[in-house]
């Protein structure tokens, strides 16, 4: 089971989100701060953040799901190239930004 962690605003240290204190600093822990999860790495199993593209330890990828960068769903898909030609096509210069995008998500319909 993967432990809840958070960082510190202050000192930037990552510790276990239970603990009312920062061990580095006392700051108190402010709950609006970002949690942060670790799993464990499945090539070395030393423990990864889950948001990390890949471990820095061995280099292996640990999330290889894209994220929308509007409203951080991983629920999206590429943007086919038969797709962009028929937008092009029928929209032609206002088709811009779905051809240079390579994702669509499929909960806010941001394209990047």
């Amino acid at each position: 089971m993967s432990k809840l962690y958070t960082r510190c605003q202050n000192c930037r240290e990552i510790y276990e989100k239970e603990k009312p204190y920062c061990p580095s600093c006392n700051t108190p822990t402010n709950y609006e701060d970002k949690t942060i999860k670790l799993i464990e790495c499945p090539a070395c199993k030393k423990e990864v953040s889950s948001e990390a593209p890949n471990c820095p330890n061995c280099g292996q990828p640990i999330n290889t799901k894209t994220k929308c960068p509007k409203c951080g769903s991983y629920n999206t898909k590429p943007i086919s190239n038969s797709s962009k030609v028929i937008s092009t096509i029928m929209w032609g210069a206002l088709a811009t930004n779905k051809v240079i995008s390579k994702n669509e998500c499929l909960n806010c319909k941001h394209k990047f």
